[in-house]
């Protein structure tokens, strides 16, 4: 009840891109949830330590949103705006909906022909291959509010949607890269060798990883620009080719079809996103990440070459920190301008009294 409370205040700051206010409630419960659970437990209160500091937490970041961002909490009823509403809420609520049908294969049908240890190592390798991708979530928050209140100026647009996909895939590229190169030791040292079988399930996802960076930028921007209906037909198209292919899939490679299934409908999916999404602007993609996918194959290649000295946990990172200096290395090569271009551009989004 608390948390629902919380989603007004919290969409009007994002709308307003006050990001930094958004912060102080994050804080604000995070730290309020540790000093009480730990005292309770302290105390001997045992599981409703736990219950008390969620609870408290949820109180103190809905006050706090609320006194950041003041919402006066009435009974209103307007017809035209809710017909408005409901007319993007529905299909951006269903978006759940269908992914959830589309990834169904994975524990559904893949549990029935392959058994449950065959579910565990797909959930591990589509975990682990997802590890390059864990901050879209955070870009999408920034980009959704931006996209829709910019949707107006088609160039500015267009430069904001091909910045989202540069830097996006300067820090995604390197990652998918240097964890393909060392994903071996990696489980070796930190999983232990029973996950070992789940390898080839994580290489085949990884390869369609790469190309997240992208296809969800486009996707993200249907939504932010109102598109819901192409976006609604693009993942029912992707529902239905993640099924027609995983099923005879999985019949013909084990657990390891689900996942070939998965990547097809990433590459599928692709040129489709991004047809419509020049219907809408020209955007460039092609120029804006050649230079980060070179520069991260190389340091990728480089890690490969060097993981026999990951032996364990500090010679794995002293080979990743030498595949990111190969990746710095190689973007200084191909991209310097743009880099330092880019530098000066993130100093003065940072300490805007620098301009």
């Amino acid at each position: 009840f608390l948390t629902s409370l919380k989603t007004i205040p919290s969409i009007l700051l994002e709308r307003k891109l006050q990001f930094k206010r958004l912060i102080w409630p994050e804080v604000v419960e995070v730290i309020s949830f540790q000093v009480i659970a730990v005292t309770l437990a302290y105390m001997g209160l045992g599981v409703w330590s736990f219950i008390a500091a969620l609870l408290v937490r949820s109180l103190l970041g809905t006050l706090v949103l609320f006194y950041l961002s003041p919402w006066p909490v009435s009974l209103a009823w307007d017809k035209a705006i809710a017909k408005r509403l409901v007319s993007f809420g529905i299909p951006y609520n269903l978006n759940g909906f269908i992914a959830t049908i589309k990834d169904a294969v994975m524990p559904v049908f893949v549990g029935a022909v392959s058994g449950a240890a065959a579910v565990g190592y797909l959930n591990w390798a589509l975990t682990f291959s997802k590890l390059p991708i864990l901050f879209m979530s955070d870009i999408f928050r920034v980009t959704f509010p931006t996209y829709s209140r910019i949707q107006g100026n088609p160039e500015l647009l267009k430069r904001a949607i091909e910045k989202t996909i540069r830097f996006t895939n300067l820090f995604l590229f390197p990652a998918a890269f240097l964890l393909a190169a060392l994903a071996r030791p990696i489980v070796t040292i930190v999983f232990t060798d029973k996950w070992l079988p789940a390898l080839p399930a994580f290489y085949i996802h990884l390869t369609g990883i790469i190309i997240v960076g992208i296809t969800n930028t486009f996707m993200d921007a249907f939504w932010a620009l109102g598109k819901t209906r192409v976006a609604v037909k693009l993942l029912i198209f992707s529902t239905l080719v993640n099924w027609g292919a995983s099923v005879p899939l999985v019949y013909w490679f084990g657990f390891n079809g689900a996942m070939i299934g998965s990547v097809i409908v990433l590459y599928v999916s692709l040129p489709l996103t991004w047809y419509y999404i020049r219907k809408i602007v020209k955007v460039e993609v092609v120029k804006h990440i050649w230079p980060a996918f070179l520069a991260s194959a190389i340091a990728g290649f480089a890690a490969f070459k060097l993981n026999f000295l990951a032996t364990n946990f500090i010679g794995l990172i002293l080979v990743v920190f030498t595949g990111g200096l190969v990746y710095l290395a190689g973007l200084l090569a191909f991209d310097r301008k743009q880099l330092l271009l880019d530098k000066d551009w993130f100093i003065q989004k940072i300490w805007p009294q620098n301009q």
